[in-house]
């Protein structure tokens, strides 16, 4: 596949799911975003922390 064709691809995608849109790509898979909730956090020498809340992307292949 021609790079160029590749690079528009991904960019389609990234603002897509940037807008919280579902992309489904027929053959691949799907991509959409996640919210994740803010959470505690407890280290290794008992400090609590919280990690901010945020949007992840999400990737499930096509099943075949």
């Amino acid at each position: 596949m021609d790079t160029r064709i590749k690079e528009a691809l991904v960019t389609e995608i990234k603002q897509l799911v940037a807008q919280k849109n579902e992309v489904v790509v027929q053959g691949l898979g799907t991509f959409s975003v996640e919210h994740k909730q803010q959470q505690q956090i407890t280290d290794d020498t008992g400090r609590i922390m919280l990690s901010p809340p945020e949007d992840v992307i999400k990737f499930v292949p096509e099943k075949k």
